[in-house]
């Protein structure tokens, strides 16, 4: 499976929540292998778009109503509502997160204070 996205951020809604809109396109293929139920697939794919709402403003838990259309005959009209949380290598956490951290006082958990 395969999703491309392009996010676009709409504003805020009551200074409490991030809105935004997305544009995807996805492609996959299902392979029988062990599953009891399961077929082969061609090549299937769908195009949407969708809303996202991120709760409070600037959270990285962000729900999603996503409508996908199918690119194919064989393919059903699909309406999706989601919730996930944003991670990533490049972005790390928000400074104001980092900042609320109890920081630790020692480098490591082995190394109580000896009476």
């Amino acid at each position: 499976m395969a999703h491309i996205e392009q996010r676009y951020f709409l504003g805020q809604v009551f200074g409490a929540a991030d809105l935004g809109a997305a544009a995807f396109a996805e492609a996959g293929r299902g392979w029988v292998g062990d599953a009891i139920f399961g077929q082969n697939t061609g090549l299937i794919g769908a195009v949407g778009a969708g809303l996202r709402v991120a709760l409070p403003r600037g959270s990285r838990r962000t729900w999603r109503l996503d409508l996908a259309i199918p690119t194919n005959r064989a393919g059903v009209l699909e309406l999706r509502l989601g919730v996930g949380q944003q991670f990533g290598i490049f972005n790390g956490e928000p400074q104001d997160v980092v900042r609320s951290r109890e920081r630790i006082s020692s480098v490591t958990v082995f190394d109580f204070p000896r009476f």
